[in-house]
C-alpha cells in the first residue's frame, strides 16, 4: 500500500501578518509508516494536534528528507522516539522534535484515526 493524502487546507492571513502561514492537515493515520498519511510540512515549525475520532490515540512521529522517502522514527535529543497521545476531543501541542522535520508521518500504536494538525510559521 502507497501512503495516502492528506486534506490540506492553507489560510491567507492577510496583510496584518504578512509573512505568516498556517496550515491544517486532516491525515489519515494508520499503525504502519509506509501506508500512513504524509504531512508536508516545509517551512512550518510548530503546531498542534487534535483528535475528534471518538477514542484516545497515541502517535509516534517518523520523519522523512523527501516525499515518498522512507520515514524513520523521530527520536529526541535522549534517544527517545517522540510519541504524543491525544485523548477524544482533545487538542494537544505537538512536541518540539517535530519542528525541523521536512514531512511528518503520524504513526498511531491502533486504529485508523483521523487527526486534524495545525502547523504554523
Amino acid at each position: 500500500m502507497v501512503r495516502t493524502t492528506p486534506i490540506t487546507t492553507t489560510h491567507d492571513l492577510g496583510s496584518r501578518y504578512a509573512g505568516c502561514t498556517t496550515n491544517d492537515v486532516d491525515a489519515a493515520c494508520t499503525t504502519d509508516s509506509t501506508t500512513t498519511a504524509e504531512i508536508d510540512k516545509r517551512g512550518l515549525s510548530h503546531g498542534t494536534v487534535s483528535n475528534e475520532s471518538g477514542a484516545s490515540a497515541t502517535v509516534t512521529y517518523y520523519a522523512a528528507s523527501a516525499s515518498g522517502a522512507t520515514a524513520l522514527v523521530l527520536k529526541d535529543q535522549d534517544g527517545n522516539s517522540v510519541t504524543t497521545t491525544v485523548a477524544d476531543d482533545e487538542c494537544v501541542e505537538l512536541p518540539s522534535a517535530v519542528a525541523g522535520v521536512a514531512f511528518l508521518v503520524p504513526v498511531v500504536a491502533s486504529g485508523t484515526p483521523t487527526l486534524t494538525f495545525h502547523f504554523e510559521r
